[in-house]
């Protein structure tokens, strides 16, 4: 059901314009967009942009001493330690580990919204037995449940998506269920229950499009936890495998270097952290231009 009201000068704006304007007044929630958006342009864009084949050795990317070159005007981010070069790994990791964290994302999204929206509206039985599997899943260490997963599935790029997807709803499903718990006792909820209207239409017409922003919300949250899931499986050697860049990989390739080399370690770290900084930013601004109670704005 979509509300209206009126704004200071008596515009009438619908519930989507109202979250939109409150949003562009959040300077850090706009801030975590403008990253985002680079992140995911890097991505798209890498093999414009890379200067190099990412799994090439290079004769003149060592040293004379056999080892990586600092970052110059031939090699911007320097050389690993194979005499790649580390700028277009880097973009080609941006690449893997978006395309990763995307996937991974959906899946999880996707099995969060099925188990909390049947739990929350079948109630009985139903929600016990889900949220009780939810319970016991919650309980397991995740990092240790995925890398169990990947070491017996075999590391690689479909495996650590399914993975992370796999092992990261759990909590998403909690919060689904408890929107679809308040959402299924509003009036217009009951009435078409009283005029006949199948369950699964319900949940289709009214239950789903009401719950849906709060699930995105979170699950851009969850985004850089995923960035950060998948890069932390690949530093243990269990994720994405070389020679396939990947900042995991890359910060892990680069560690035993890190205080004499420590461009290595920096380089993939920066483009790391910025994926993070921006996906928490842009969720906190989302969930807040979406929370019915902010009408301020900021």
């Amino acid at each position: 059901m979509i509300q209206e009201r009126a704004t200071e000068g008596g515009r009438i704006e619908t519930p989507a314009q109202a979250a939109f304007r409150r949003f562009r007044r959040n300077r850090l929630g706009v801030t975590g967009l403008a990253l985002s958006f680079l992140i995911v342009l890097v991505a798209l864009s890498a093999p414009v942009i890379a200067t190099r084949n990412p799994n090439t050795q290079f004769p003149d990317g060592l040293s004379a001493m056999g080892g990586p070159l600092p970052p110059s005007s031939t090699f911007w981010f320097g050389t690993d330690n194979l005499g790649r070069d580390l700028y277009s790994r880097i973009l080609y990791g941006t690449r893997t580990s978006m395309f990763v964290a995307i996937s991974a994302n959906i899946i999880s999204l996707v099995i969060a919204l099925v188990f909390g929206t049947v739990a929350g509206y079948a109630g009985g039985v139903t929600d016990t037995v889900l949220m009780r599997i939810t319970d016991i899943l919650i309980s397991f260490p995740v990092l240790l449940l995925a890398g169990f997963l990947a070491v017996v599935l075999r590391p690689g790029v479909t495996v650590v998506v399914l993975v992370i997807g796999f092992s990261s709803w759990f909590y998403l499903a909690r919060i689904v269920r408890g929107e679809v718990l308040s959402v299924k006792r509003r009036e217009y909820i009951e009435a078409a229950r009283a005029l006949g209207a199948p369950s699964g239409r319900i949940v289709r017409s009214h239950v789903l499009p009401q719950i849906l922003g709060q699930a995105l919300v979170y699950g851009t949250l969850n985004f850089s936890t995923t960035v950060l899931f998948a890069a932390a499986l690949s530093y243990l050697g269990i994720g994405v495998q070389p020679p396939r860049p990947d900042w995991g990989n890359m910060i892990a390739e680069g560690a035993q270097y890190l205080t004499v080399m420590p461009w290595l370690v920096i380089f993939p770290g920066i483009f790391l952290g910025i994926s993070v900084l921006g996906f928490n930013l842009l969720g906190d601004g989302l969930r807040d231009a979406l929370d019915p109670k902010n009408t301020g704005g900021r």
